[in-house]
Parts: C-alpha cells; structure tokens; sequence
C-alpha cells in the first residue's frame, strides 16, 4: 500500500488528526503529481551549491557542479550559442560524475549556459553561467 493509499484510507475511516512526517507528505505529493505544492511548501527543493566553467577549449567547454543534497537524482544541463538559437538540452542521472562537456562549438564563441538540478520529479531552480570558447 502506497503512502498515498494509507493517508487516504486513514482519512476515509476518520483517524486523520495523526500528523505525517515530511518524508510522507512529500512522497504523497510526488505520488499525486504535485511538484508545485512541494515546492510552495518548502519541503525538499533540489539546490546546487555553486556552478562553474571548469575549463575550455576552442571547441568545447566543461562544467561542473556540486549538488546541496544526495537527494538529486537527475540534471538538465542546456547550452544556447549566440544568434536566437535555441538551448541544445542534455539530461545526466546522479552517477558521482559532476560534470559534463559541450563538445563541436565554434571558436571564440559565447554561449549561455544553465542547469537544472531534480529530485524525482521535483524540479530546482535554472543556475545560468556564461562561457567563452578559445580562439584555434
């Protein structure tokens, strides 16, 4: 039985009063489909502690990152080139490897660069930095 099914039922047969941990109360609104609400009340945002060019070359540029929990279970890492093109979107799972390398950019070219850290289907705030290619 799901935690969502035992609230429930519990509510149905009128013992509702008995309060529920966070844990269950998040898992609950995830069950339901209801990141909105979880994030409205604060329970487990997914947060990064910083996000950084580690290093670049004339074609490609490598970031890293370091997650605020163990909790994160996936990013979506997205580059934009300049020109209106639209964001180039890669999504990586939680494996220890905090960084990731755009590869084939063009020479001396800033590019917008942003990640979006997840737990399950809880969505964190967009982290923007920006990095420059090398000159050949």
């Amino acid at each position: 039985e799901s935690p969502t099914e035992l609230v429930l039922r519990e509510w149905e047969t009128g013992n509702s009063a008995v309060p529920i941990s966070d844990a269950t109360l998040l898992e609950i609104l995830q069950d339901i489909g209801r990141p909105d609400v979880i994030q409205d009340m604060g329970l487990q945002v997914p947060e990064l502690v910083h996000f950084q060019v580690e290093a670049t070359t004339s074609s490609t540029i490598r970031v890293a990152w370091e997650p605020a929990s163990q909790d994160i279970t996936h990013y979506v890492v997205e580059i934009k080139p300049p020109g209106g093109a639209p964001w180039w979107s890669y999504h990586t799972q939680e494996n220890g490897n905090r960084t990731f390398v755009f590869e084939n950019l063009d020479a001396e070219t800033e590019c917008d660069i942003r990640i979006q850290p997840s737990i399950q289907k809880i969505n964190g705030e967009w982290t923007n930095i920006t990095a420059k290619t090398n000159a050949v």
